[in-house]
Order: C-alpha cells, then sequence, then structure tokens
C-alpha cells in the first residue's frame, strides 16, 4: 500500500526508518491476536530504534498504526486495559457521523472471515480501490462487505493507479500465498483494547532527524 510513497521517502535529506510491520509482507507473521498488542508492538519498535543509536524519532502511523507509537517519551509504562465492544463503537459512529465506520469490521474479526476474504481476493481488491463512495457502501453499511464478496453483483470502478495490472497482481499474488490470518488482527482488538487516554501524554517534540513511518 505504501510502497509508492516510500519510494519517494528514501530519497529525501531524512534519515528514515521503514519498518515491515507484524503480518505483512516479509515480517513474522503469528496467527495469536495477543502477539498484535500495541505495547507488543511499541517494543519491538523501540529495539529497532535502539539497534540503530537513534536519540529523537517523529512517528508518523496511518490507520491504527499512529497508536503503536515507538518513542518511549509519548507511552506511559502502564498501559490500561478494557473491552472493546464493536457494536458500541459503530452506535457511537453512526451518531456523529451519519453511518458506522466499522461495521466492516464483523467481516474482519469473524473467524471465517479470514476464508471469505481469501475466496474472494479479486472481488476484494476492487473493494479496497473502488471510486466514489464504494467505502462508504461496502465498508460502513451493517454486512455490505460480506455480501458484495460473496455475490454476484458487478464490481465496483477502480480508481486508476489500481488498474495497474502489474499492481494488482503483485497484491493478489502476495494475499494468496501468505494468507489474511495474520493481518486479520481486529479479532484481537475486538475483545482486548488499549486504552487511549491513559496511554498517551502530550509532550513537547523537538526537531528530529528521524520519521519513522
Amino acid at each position: 500500500m505504501w510502497k509508492g510513497i516510500a519510494e519517494r521517502l528514501i530519497v529525501t535529506k531524512f534519515p528514515i526508518i521503514i519498518p515491515d510491520m507484524l503480518g505483512y509482507h516479509g515480517t513474522d507473521k503469528p496467527t495469536d491476536p495477543a502477539e498484535y498488542k500495541w505495547d507488543a508492538m511499541t517494543k519491538d519498535l523501540i529495539d529497532i530504534i535502539d539497534t540503530g543509536k537513534v536519540g529523537k524519532v517523529i512517528s508518523i502511523g496511518h490507520d491504527w498504526d499512529p497508536y503503536v507509537p515507538p518513542v518511549s517519551t509519548l507511552t506511559t509504562p502502564t498501559a490500561s486495559r478494557e473491552a472493546f465492544e464493536l457494536a458500541e463503537m459503530n452506535k457511537m459512529t453512526e451518531q456523529a457521523f451519519g453511518y458506522g465506520t466499522f461495521h466492516y469490521w464483523n467481516l474482519f474479526a469473524d473467524p471465517n472471515g479470514v476464508q471469505v476474504l481469501k475466496d474472494n481476493i479479486e472481488r476484494l481488491y476492487c473493494c479496497l480501490h473502488g471510486t466514489g463512495d464504494t467505502h462508504k457502501r461496502l465498508y460502513c453499511v451493517p454486512n455490505a462487505m460480506r455480501q458484495h464478496l460473496t455475490d454476484s453483483n458487478l464490481d465496483p470502478e477502480i480508481r486508476s493507479y489500481a488498474q495497474d495490472p502489474k499492481f494488482r497482481q503483485v497484491f493478489i499474488d502476495r494475499m494468496r500465498r501468505d494468507g489474511f490470518d495474520a493481518p486479520q488482527y481486529q479479532r484481537g482488538q475486538r475483545t482486548v483494547h488499549l486504552a487511549y487516554g491513559s496511554w498517551f501524554r502530550t509532550v513537547h517534540v523537538p526537531h528530529a532527524g528521524l520519521f519513522l513511518s
């Protein structure tokens, strides 16, 4: 997903570390959701930073990765845990935005979700890169993602960059080879959630020479 951006970042004057996060590409792919706890992955990133003898870091992340802060100054040693209720989260976002932003999790967190994704990987590709309101229609409506993947409706039109046959085939080949068991760690976050409020504190971050994405 970020290959094109990474290629442009590494030619800048900034020293950059771009870690291969758990579950994808060439790194480990554990299937135990406990391995993907944010505090556990934070320790992995801190080990990388310590090995590189990096003093100051600016962390840049996307989606859930911002909650894996790699710098000890941004975390407290005591991270509390509390229940994460998917239905309540969707109810909250429906009240705030008019639609539930996590309805697609019901497929991703379901025990048979991995097989549904693998069996319909070419249709999934179109869902990931669809134009217009594709994400709102398929990700934010109850059961819409599962229904689309398993029926014969027309796939959404995909964005121009995703129409590249090589780009498409690389994704399909990789996910058929590696599977979806490791990437789908929503299964773990559905039952155990790190409480953001007690984990982070606001600090002043001075100019730093390293960006971590």
